[in-house]
């Protein structure tokens, strides 16, 4: 009984590996491949129509949503970053320190926030956004 459950683990780490290759250009999980191949963050843009907008930030396995209403303007691009909320940043540092446990604790313990949820949306106004847009790009 001992070799065919040797067997199957065996069987299963190498799938894991083959898979694993697959994904990452075959030199295992090395974070510079894949990174050649996705490349860092790119900005995203979204025709919408000007208006009142609700934005919804949400994570998995998150106890929150960030909910913003936004107006739009015909004819204007606005820009927005996306930051971790305080609350997420505590969240995940009592998940690292107590597992869920400890997630749990850190979320029933921040329930008060003003933000809930897992982000921050902040306004940028053009030329911060064009900075930071030029930033990322150079990276490239």
């Amino acid at each position: 009984m001992g070799r065919v459950m040797l067997r199957q683990v065996a069987l299963l780490l190498a799938v894991c590996a083959m898979l694993t290759g697959c994904v990452s250009n075959q030199v295992g999980t090395d974070f510079a491949s894949v990174s050649k191949k996705v490349g860092p963050p790119r900005a995203g843009h979204a025709r919408v129509p000007a208006g009142r907008h609700d934005v919804l930030l949400t994570e998995l396995m998150f106890p929150g949503e960030t909910k913003r209403e936004i107006v739009m303007e015909a004819g204007r691009t606005h820009f927005y970053l996306i930051k971790s909320s305080p609350r997420h940043d505590a969240a995940m540092g009592g998940a690292v320190l107590g597992g869920l446990a400890g997630l749990a604790v850190v979320s029933v313990a921040t329930a008060g926030e003003a933000n809930l949820g897992p982000g921050e949306l902040v306004a940028l106004d053009e030329a911060t956004a064009r900075t930071k847009l030029a930033e990322l790009e150079a990276v490239e």
